[in-house]
């Protein structure tokens, strides 16, 4: 019997279902028994686990308003990049170990340690005295943001009974696309003042705050989770059982997806600074990156099809499902609209338009409030006029076609078109149902025991899809702007702007009014680049259709 759940056997597919021995029965049936979390604790619970997850969120939007603020700060703007790569690569090299570790350890004792290492090194972003030490801070933050948000967003599943996930997985991603409205202004705001330092310095007293919470109100082991019910499943006793699942953790799996991100990420980088990818240091880069998912892929095989010892990161049976898989690329892509949309709307806005940094994150809220409004309502209408889940992924990618179309025709001149908000909306719209649909939908499609997996995989590619796709539009961009900045400034302009972009303000007024024109063009051309994204994510949505539609009920 396949891991995953066929659409052959599966009659009834409205309802999470457990597969046992080759037998389909829904959840309701066998947790009648289970005392369910419930009160004042369940309230203190999930107010640690929202703010949890707004902490790791903000961290990335956040910075996409100061980063100007920052660099004039730091330098280095050219390499700035590199701020929410970091952070992004290691947030998202993470969650399907870490989820598979709590399987084994226990969901509050990882998730506690994770919370710990953020809380630290969010800090010492804070203390940072150079870009070079800001970097290397945000690697080790986002190795802790990368469990705090898996686990955060998977404990709904072993908290709540089944008929109550749809409604709690959109709190949680609603928690999420809200931090993405809120942390635009907080970050400018700060920034605006002088203070870029607090926007990571503020999550030390709240992440105290958080810990202190969650410690008191979740016990050591929720009744259903893994951890809890292999106590009972080992007779020699749990401390042996847990060192021994302890080794089938597939930290080749790890090393080698997380390299393969790492590595062409580099590539892209390189190119970012003007290096030509025909160069054999980009193409060193891309080909063992490359290299690297093809051994990812194999190894999975290889343990799926002969090991008994290690368990695959994801198995061969769930690598080869269609419709897990469109899950998995649909939220690689729009992850990469994601970070691309928060990142470059507000730069634009500072350096096209001229507006302040606070003004300019005033502006990105179209584009942020919407994520978070469509994504509570896709799931009420979803749920309420059972809608299959397949038509809500195609309505969101056609949603975002249509808003980054209207985005990469943007007024190069400085002067704000209103319709650019409306083409916030859209995109925003279709990227909050996305992700939304995406983030309930593994009880749907896996068996119970893989759920931790695939939730911490949909999570996962849909972070190394930010990384990737910002690295990438930057190592357009920037060549970009270098090339047709020649003969309107000169070489040591050039590298000024792209170290601090507030030297604009230093220039002639001519040269101003020509930079701004070009890096209009420029982030044009960015959003050029997310149109394709979005066409594929209709494409891959339309590969997870099939006869018997899962209809989710709320």
């Amino acid at each position: 019997m396949s891991n995953i759940k066929n659409e052959a056997v599966r009659d009834d597919i409205s309802q999470p279902a457990v597969v046992q021995n080759g037998s389909s029965k829904h959840f309701e049936d066998s947790l009648d028994h289970v005392q369910w979390i419930t009160g004042w604790r369940l309230w203190i619970i999930g107010i640690g686990q929202g703010l949890c997850l707004f902490m790791v969120q903000t961290e990335l939007s956040i910075t996409g308003t100061a980063i100007i603020s920052i660099t004039n700060d730091l330098g280095n703007f050219a390499i700035s990049s590199w701020v929410f790569t970091a952070y992004l690569l290691a947030y998202g090299g993470f969650p399907i170990i870490l989820t598979r570790l709590s399987d084994i350890l226990g969901r509050k004792v990882v998730w506690l340690s994770c919370l710990v290492l953020f809380i630290i090194f969010t800090g010492a972003c804070g203390a940072s005295q150079t870009l070079f030490q800001l970097i290397m801070f945000r690697w080790i933050t986002g190795i802790g943001a990368s469990g705090v948000l898996s686990i955060a967003s998977l404990y709904g599943f072993d908290l709540r009974p089944p008929e109550k996930w749809a409604q709690y997985s959109a709190a949680v991603i609603s928690v999420v696309t809200i931090s993405f409205a809120i942390a635009p202004v907080i970050g400018a705001a700060l920034s605006n003042v002088g203070q870029w330092r607090w926007v990571f310095l503020l999550n030390v007293p709240l992440g105290v705050v958080t810990f202190l919470m969650l410690s008191f109100a979740a016990p050591s082991k929720l009744t259903q989770e893994p951890a809890s019910r292999r106590r009972s499943d080992i007779p020699d006793g749990h401390s042996k059982g847990r060192t021994s699942a302890l080794r089938t953790l597939d930290v080749i799996g790890v090393v080698t997806v997380l390299g393969s991100s790492i590595l062409i990420t580099a590539a892209l980088q390189q190119a970012a600074k003007g290096i030509p990818f025909r160069s054999a240091q980009v193409i060193a880069l891309i080909v063992v990156g490359g290299l690297l998912s093809l051994a990812f892929v194999l190894w999975q095989w290889l343990l799926s099809s002969n090991s008994r010892t290690v368990s695959p990161l994801l198995s061969w049976e769930i690598l080869t499902n269609r419709i897990f898989l469109g899950m998995l690329v649909d939220s690689w892509l729009v992850g990469a609209i994601v970070a691309v949309s928060i990142v470059q709307i507000p730069q634009r806005f500072a350096v096209v338009n001229g507006y302040s940094i606070l003004d300019a994150g005033v502006r990105l809220l179209p584009f942020a409030a919407v994520m978070a409004v469509s994504s509570i309502l896709a799931t009420v209408i979803m749920t309420r006029a059972k809608i299959p889940a397949v038509n809500m992924l195609i309505s969101s990618g056609l949603l975002m076609v249509a808003g980054t179309v209207g985005l990469s025709k943007s007024s190069t001149s400085g002067q704000l078109q209103a319709h650019q908000y409306g083409f916030q909306i859209l995109t925003g719209s279709g990227v909050g149902i996305m992700v939304v649909v995406l983030g309930i939908l593994p009880p749907y499609v896996v068996e119970r025991k893989y759920i931790a997996v695939t939730s911490g995989a949909v999570t996962q590619f849909r972070l190394l899809g930010s990384a990737i796709g910002l690295a990438l539009v930057t190592c357009v961009s920037n060549p970009y702007l270098s090339r047709n900045l020649q003969g309107i400034l000169s070489t040591e302009e050039i590298k000024d702007f792209l170290d601090r972009p507030s030297t604009l303000y230093e220039l002639a007024p001519q040269k101003q009014a020509a930079l701004r024109e070009i890096s209009g063009k420029s982030y044009n051309l960015q959003i050029t680049i997310m149109i394709g994204f979005s066409v594929a994510t209709v494409l891959f949505s339309l590969l997870q259709w099939q006869r018997n539609a899962i209809v989710i009920k709320g």
